[in-house]
């Protein structure tokens, strides 16, 4: 769902510091990407690339001593990385709903979730008790939770896991917001519940036009979910296209060992393909493309020129192989 419309959420060059006794280590560096409205982007990319920062930065939730130490987020036209902490905080919820991996760190396990559902609506939408109880009612009803007027006033731990992240879900919508973002919503959930949770998103972001940014390293649930895909590695966008593009024919090459390393149903593969080596540590990423010490298809250019994002395909890659004169010169494959 390529943006024609205006971008709802633009993040521009943004970069991501900790500071530590050795200095500044750039865990996030230099990516760029924006989403339209009721589009939903997966990021996807080994643990430790960036995404969950990426994602936490947009939401303001970066810990300390972690922070944005460059570029610039913009959501609806208005940037919103330089805001005071209560402006964020009342942006958060109302403008930009979140949903994590373990359900339990987003809900209060001494109140039920009724309760949390209606303080959460009052704050955001300034509804009196009855009216944010039956929003709370039917937000519970439109996530899937059965017979939903008896479980309003449950406690967390008597949900099972699946129907706790859909009460997660359902207090992420609480305020109507125009952009959810969704780090590794599924990963705790058994498989059959992951496609339910899955299905469901897609459900919610068709029938309200939100965007969803689904932070996950499952390519399988991005294949599923996204309309389009960003690949992260050592803090940088390496690849971003349309899905279909992205899982038929990758660009990059540690996109391609990505698809490579699925197993698949009825396929011939006889091995599946593995990537060598591991990705380097914030502060020790080498010089030029940051990919280039596990790279089948490497050359010169690639160990000290850093490449950015060129046009590959339906999309863009960040390798040299799609430079018009490389291109010409090295064989692919």
């Amino acid at each position: 769902m390529a943006s024609e419309r205006s971008p709802l959420l633009q993040v521009e060059n943004l970069r991501i510091a900790f500071a530590t006794r050795r200095g500044e280590v750039t865990a996030v560096d230099g990516v760029s990407f924006a989403m339209a409205p009721g589009e939903v982007l997966g990021v996807v990319g080994e643990s430790g690339a960036g995404k969950s920062l990426t994602g936490a930065a947009i939401i303001g939730l970066l810990e300390p001593p972690g922070h944005i130490a460059g570029g610039r987020i913009v959501l609806g036209g208005r940037r919103i990385d330089n805001l005071p902490a209560p402006e964020m905080r009342r942006l958060r919820g109302k403008e930009i709903g979140a949903i994590f991996q373990d359900p339990l760190t987003s809900l209060n396990p001494l109140y039920t979730v009724g309760r949390q559902l209606v303080e959460t609506i009052q704050v955001h939408l300034g509804l009196g008790a009855a009216a944010a109880r039956q929003r709370a009612l039917d937000l519970l009803k439109e996530v899937g939770i059965p017979a939903a007027d008896r479980r309003i006033d449950h406690y967390p731990h008597q949900f099972s896991g699946g129907m706790r992240q859909r009460v997660v879900i359902a207090l992420a919508l609480c305020a109507n917001p125009r952009l959810i973002i969704a780090d590794e919503p599924t990963t705790a959930l058994d498989v059959s519940i992951q496609a339910q949770i899955i299905a469901l998103l897609k459900r919610l972001c068709r029938d309200h036009g939100m965007a969803v940014m689904l932070v996950t390293h499952d390519m399988g649930v991005i294949a599923e979910t996204a309309d389009r895909v960003a690949v992260m590695y050592a803090g940088r966008l390496v690849e971003i296209g349309p899905v279909r593009d992205i899982v038929r024919q990758p660009r990059h090459p540690y996109t391609a060992g990505l698809m490579g390393s699925i197993p698949t149903i009825g396929g011939r593969r006889d091995r599946l393909q593995q990537i060598d080596g591991a990705m380097p540590r914030p502060g020790a990423v080498p010089p030029g493309c940051a990919f280039h010490p596990r790279c089948r298809e490497r050359f010169a250019r690639c160990l000290d020129e850093r490449p950015n994002l060129l046009p590959a395909g339906g999309g863009a890659a960040a390798c040299w192989l799609h430079a018009p004169a490389e291109a010409a010169a090295v064989p692919h494959g």
